[in-house]
């Protein structure tokens, strides 16, 4: 019996091809997923953020300009040095990963270190934790590394400006006395000599404030987008090889077949989705922004799912669930599911635009924590189901009589 499986293997040119194609499914998915987050650490220099510098010089304090230079000679995140209506822009569409603003009063505040009316001095950075978690986390931390460099500017800012502020004075004090006016006279009327601040008062004076405009609750809910769409593309594979779109009892027009199949297999992606979303929320009392805009982003996905994959069975029979298994890893490495696509390959951000996924994702993050219908992920997955529904009709037209099954079969 071992000798007659291997003969039958090796003596059907379908069979040996699926076999090989089945035994090297771990390795093409090792090879395509990790290699998308083979060094993500390594690049956040990709990583976009924007800079708004409002500060407003005083004298020759100019710590906004002294930042902006250092951040310039870092390179540690892609800077972008932008207008505020620029940079709320940008974070809002997914352009950037986190605006910082430099106050207009913050040199000024920086001269006031160590006198009785010092303000505290905030550095205020926004992110949009929605759009992706993994990136908040990151730029979170490139933060706190800007507030250390800013820190230390503002102590050499603030040592320099307290030294001039004595230096003048020294020199306003030897010229009175050089002049005979009595220093007790003097120092009543231009008031005590500057002194300098305490240590304390200039160890980390720069205090960080995070606002969010898309913030998340927990890691759970962050992906959550993406392994709804997993699990959709999973349901897919189990439900177009339950009801396959190969086989008719008899021939009819090309959109009766077509209704006749997907019938029966739109109601049932429907209840997948609905399903996820009632099990979310039963057992981890999981909430998103727009309940109806996710039930349409996860129907528009289980019908272009659905219809890709019973497309891909319907041209190679059984070898289409094997590529829809390796379309699926491709897809699991270029939706940005996890780490932002500006921290993969050049391949990975080629592709990205070009699968299904990518949009189920997006759209899945805006329904869920952004908030509002993503007009324009509705309108791609639209057109993609569209466009396979067409091609399935039309391979219904053309081919349908190779989907009858005979009576003796």
């Amino acid at each position: 019996m071992f000798r007659s499986e291997w003969f039958k293997i090796f003596h059907n040119k379908q069979l040996l091809v699926g076999f090989i194609l089945v035994a090297l499914l771990p390795a093409i998915y090792g090879v395509i997923f990790i290699g998308s987050m083979w060094n993500p650490y390594g690049k956040i220099d990709h990583l976009p953020v924007a800079i708004v510098n409002l500060d407003q010089p005083v004298s020759n304090v100019k710590v906004g300009d002294q930042l902006v230079t250092g951040l310039k000679k870092t390179k540690a995140l892609d800077y972008h040095f932008v207008s505020q209506k620029t940079a709320d822009k940008g974070l809002k569409n997914g352009d950037y990963f986190m605006t910082m603003v430099l106050p207009k009063t913050l040199s000024k505040q920086v001269t006031e270190l160590g006198t009785s009316y010092a303000k505290p001095i905030n550095l205020s950075y926004t992110l949009s934790t929605g759009r992706n978690y993994v990136a908040s986390k990151m730029v979170t931390s490139a933060a706190g590394a800007i507030q250390v460099q800013l820190n230390q500017t503002i102590t050499t800012s603030a040592m320099t400006a307290l030294l001039t502020k004595i230096e003048q004075s020294q020199a306003e004090q030897a010229k009175v006395l050089s002049s005979g006016i009595p220093y007790a006279e003097y120092q009543a009327f231009a008031g005590p000599t500057p002194q300098l601040p305490s240590a304390k008062s200039l160890i980390d004076p720069v205090k960080l404030v995070r606002h969010d405009i898309s913030p998340v609750p927990n890691n759970g809910t962050a992906i959550t987008p993406y392994m709804l769409s997993v699990s959709l593309w999973t349901g897919a594979i189990v439900l177009t090889n339950l009801f396959s779109l190969r086989k008719f009892k008899r021939r009819g027009n090309a959109f009766d077949m077509w209704f006749s199949k997907f019938g029966v297999l739109i109601p049932a992606g429907i209840l997948q989705g609905l399903g996820i979303l009632f099990a979310l929320d039963r057992v981890w009392h999981f909430h998103q922004k727009e309940i109806l805009a996710t039930i349409l982003i996860l129907f528009l996905t289980s019908l272009v799912y659905l219809s890709l994959i019973g497309l891909l069975n319907m041209l190679f029979n059984q070898f289409g669930t094997v590529i829809a298994l390796v379309f699926m890893f491709l897809q699991l490495s270029v939706s940005a599911g996890t780490y932002p696509l500006k921290l993969t390959s050049p391949f990975y951000q080629t592709v990205h635009p070009w699968v299904p996924m990518t949009y189920a994702v997006d759209g899945l993050r805006h329904t869920i924590s952004i908030g509002g219908l993503p007009t324009n992920d509705v309108l791609v997955l639209s057109g993609f189901a569209i466009i396979f529904t067409i091609l399935i009709i039309v391979m219904y037209a053309f081919k349908g009589n190779k989907f009858v099954v005979q009576p003796t079969q």
